[in-house]
């Protein structure tokens, strides 16, 4: 990532300097139809926006006379500190988008030196621009102090916005600074400010974030009149395009230059409410997302019902996509895993969601599994793999390379609104199996389906599970996993190192049986955080490792804060909490700590 271009319009500040003079003069009202005696005279700032920034003192000289002060602190780095006032308020929400502007002003109100320094540094500005509620003054102030920088428009379209007059003159005028743009329309509105900008060039445009709350999916087809055309054809700059609860034609247009795109449905997700888009609006002209790094998709892919159509469709193409991100029925999953051509390499994300009240039989299994596997390359040799369960979601993943930036894919199940259906032998067997080792165990509607699931999995994912060595395992300690894993841990003869994060897993009575020498041959290590060890179900990890004498080591990850606050007496106090535990772990285990 390259760095913004650095405009010297603050010259650095000598320690010890005098501070210069500013003259007191009225800022411009907040708010529309505020008055200018509604600011007492201990916040008056100075308006100077218009005026050349005064020469402030340079830091270039020795700092041994700085008074220690605040006027101490050099201006560059009061601009860092003023810019984290805004820090992730660029959002969808409208409260933090306003005070962005609120928190920079009340900023300038501290001192003189404040006002100096945030006044004059036109990066400050650049990100307040933000329409609802605020007078066409204070504005018009904010254009002028952030100028020549790019700037951040944003405003949702809803009873609070100015209609028509002098406030739009001036975003028309500075309309072709805009570099990140972000606009939400609220229920009840159709996005008629939004229309005019959509429609209008963007030179400038890096990043257009849209938004339409409410519960519905809104295609913008405006831009399918004839002569209409997004940007008016003349985007040259435009990277991002974020989209909630809308879609643009794609298929229309060819945006070769854009490096990530997000399309969500936020509505009552996953519903038997038919959304716009499907496979084929994807299907934009040869050669569209060259370019494109990210993708995301979320509840708002509707499946192709006739079989021949899907068929038909050639492979779209994303040569360079290193993110994909989807949360989708199992049939839309299935259909993109076929028609979405990414690279091996690419990250993939993939998670499977269900209408609510879904019921889910054993017979569902199979297709569920295929429709998430075809995301799955076999030729990767992933290293490592995670497993997790617990509140309606189960999840697992293959990684390779580093953990600090791992190439892998991550298949997702989200249970919390489906239902079940309960009968058959496999019922019956999971109903005994759990009540003889989780007597507190009340056995779900899904979970006949989930062992079916993941027998499934491990079938279809055969060849790519031949390849970690290490597997993760969390869940609590009444949790029926174990047993819902045993198929799947069959398919990894090379598992050497079992890894946990939480005490809870050790606590669960099934854990020996998922770890049993036939299930896990290879088996050599054990890995558990030190911060679990006071917590950790020490009589079961010692009987499981007597029942296994092929193990032969257990290592303590050691937090790099827990190795911090420690001092100079990290090591005695590692090796004194070890010896607590290493009475009951047969001698033929090694116990060793390592800095994470």
């Amino acid at each position: 990532m390259t760095s913004p271009p650095y405009f010297p319009l603050i010259p650095r500040y000598s320690h010890g300097a005098p501070l210069a003079t500013i003259a007191e003069e009225v800022e411009p009202p907040l708010t529309t139809g505020q008055s200018l005696e509604a600011y007492p005279q201990s916040i008056r700032l100075t308006d100077d926006y218009k005026q050349s920034p005064a020469q402030l003192p340079t830091s270039e000289t020795g700092c041994q006379d700085s008074p220690p002060t605040v006027l101490g602190v050099p201006p560059e780095v009061l601009t860092m500190i003023f810019k984290r006032l805004g820090d992730g308020q660029f959002a969808a929400e409208r409260l933090p988008l306003r005070e962005r502007a609120v928190a920079l002003l009340r900023a300038s109100h501290v001192s003189a030196y404040f006002r100096q320094v945030i006044l004059q540094d036109p990066s400050l500005w650049s990100a307040v621009p933000f329409l609802n509620d605020l007078s066409l003054e204070f504005l018009d102030a904010v254009m002028s102090r952030s100028k020549p920088l790019p700037i951040h428009l944003s405003f949702s379209e809803d009873g609070t916005l100015p209609g028509e007059g002098p406030v739009w003159d001036l975003v028309a005028q500075n309309v072709n600074r805009v570099s990140r743009l972000y606009v939400g329309v609220g229920e009840g509105y159709r996005g008629v400010r939004l229309k005019n900008l959509l429609l209008s060039s963007a030179c400038s445009l890096v990043q257009c974030t849209v938004r339409y709350f409410g519960d519905r999916m809104v295609h913008l087809n405006f831009l399918e009149s004839r002569g209409a055309r997004l940007f008016n054809n003349h985007s040259p700059n435009l990277r991002t395009l974020n989209l909630t609860n809308c879609i643009i034609p794609f298929h229309q247009y060819t945006l070769s230059i854009l490096s990530g795109v997000s399309i969500q449905y936020n509505g009552y997700a996953l519903s038997n409410t038919v959304t716009p888009l499907n496979v084929l609006a994807l299907d934009p002209p040869l050669n569209s997302f060259t370019s494109l790094r990210s993708l995301t998709l979320i509840n708002c892919a509707h499946p192709i019902v006739r079989s021949g159509r899907l068929s038909a469709i050639k492979a779209i193409s994303f040569p360079s996509l290193q993110n994909l991100v989807l949360a989708e029925t199992a049939e839309a999953c299935r259909q993109l895993s076929r028609n979405l051509d990414v690279p091996a390499a690419c990250n993939r994300d993939i998670t499977v969601g269900f209408k609510s009240s879904q019921e889910l039989g054993v017979e569902d299994a199979a297709s569920v599994a295929e429709a998430v596997c075809g995301f799955v390359p076999h030729g990767m040799g992933y290293t490592h793999c995670s497993v997790e369960m617990g509140d309606g979601r189960h999840s697992l993943s293959l990684t390779k390379g580093a953990s600090a930036n791992p190439t892998g894919v991550t298949i997702r199940f989200n249970l919390l609104k489906a239902g079940g259906r309960i009968g058959g032998v496999l019922s019956l067997l999971l109903r005994v199996f759990t009540f003889l080792i989780l007597p507190n165990h009340t056995i779900s509607a899904a979970e006949p389906f989930l062992y079916r699931l993941w027998e499934e999995l491990a079938l279809a994912l055969a060849t790519p599970l031949a390849f970690p060595s290490t597997i993760v395992l969390t869940f609590d300690r009444d949790s029926s996993a174990p047993y819902l894993l045993v198929a799947l841990l069959k398919a990894m003869p090379n598992i050497k190192e079992v890894t946990t994060y939480t005490p809870e897993v050790w606590a669960n009575p099934i854990l020996p049986h998922l770890l049993e020498r036939r299930n896990a041959p290879a088996l050599r290590k054990l890995s558990i955080p030190y911060e679990n060890v006071m917590e950790l179900a020490t009589d079961e990890l010692a009987q499981f490792l007597n029942s296994r004498s092929d193990v032969e080591q257990v290592s303590f990850p050691v937090e790099e804060s827990t190795f911090m606050s420690m001092g100079y007496a990290v090591e005695s106090e590692i090796a004194s909490t070890l010896r607590s535990i290493a009475d009951r772990i047969p001698e033929t285990v090694a116990l060793n700590w390592r800095a994470r």
